[in-house]
C-alpha cells in the first residue's frame, strides 16, 4: 500500500511538472 502510494505520488509529480513545463511552453510562445 505504501509502496503504491509512493508510485501514485511520483506519477502526479512527474504529470504535474509536464503539464507546468507546456504552460510555461505556450506562454512563452504566446506571449509577446
Amino acid at each position: 500500500m505504501i509502496r503504491f502510494l509512493g508510485c501514485l505520488a511520483v506519477a502526479i509529480a512527474v504529470l504535474a511538472a509536464v503539464f507546468w513545463m507546456m504552460v510555461d511552453l505556450g506562454m512563452f510562445m504566446h506571449g509577446d
